[in-house]
């Protein structure tokens, strides 16, 4: 080990060397929403019934990109606009998709759905 100023000189450039790599390291965010949330860029949460309702719930617009492509997740209802709604508000004569896609007449489930309670509530 040497000592005196050609000592210290290679502390700091050791410090130096080492703060310059870790500066390098690319930053990685770390998952910590709830199972079946949404984590958004900003690293907020939100419910996936809330993504592409146009209303920026997360604060940076996340949920709202890519609307025409996502995918929504099982027991979840995709309205035309790309909202995902939870399944049991569809046919239900309120239109949770602001276009109106989870109800008739764009709806097709709604049609069989209507015709099955109607046979169930007449009988054969």
């Amino acid at each position: 080990m040497v000592r005196g100023p050609a000592g210290q000189l290679a502390k700091c450039r050791a410090k130096a060397l080492l703060l310059s790599l870790l500066l390098l390291l690319p930053c990685v965010a770390v998952r910590h929403c709830r199972p079946g949330e949404f984590q958004c860029d900003n690293l907020n949460c939100t419910l996936p019934f809330k993504l592409c309702d146009g209303v920026d719930d997360c604060g940076d617009g996340t949920d709202e990109l890519d609307c025409e492509q996502r995918a929504c997740q099982p027991g979840l209802f995709r309205c035309d606009s790309g909202r995902c709604i939870p399944a049991a508000w569809q046919c239900d004569q309120t239109a949770d998709c602001r276009d109106g896609s989870d109800e008739l007449p764009a709806n097709a489930n709604c049609r069989e759905n209507l015709f099955i309670s109607f046979y169930l509530q007449r009988g054969p």
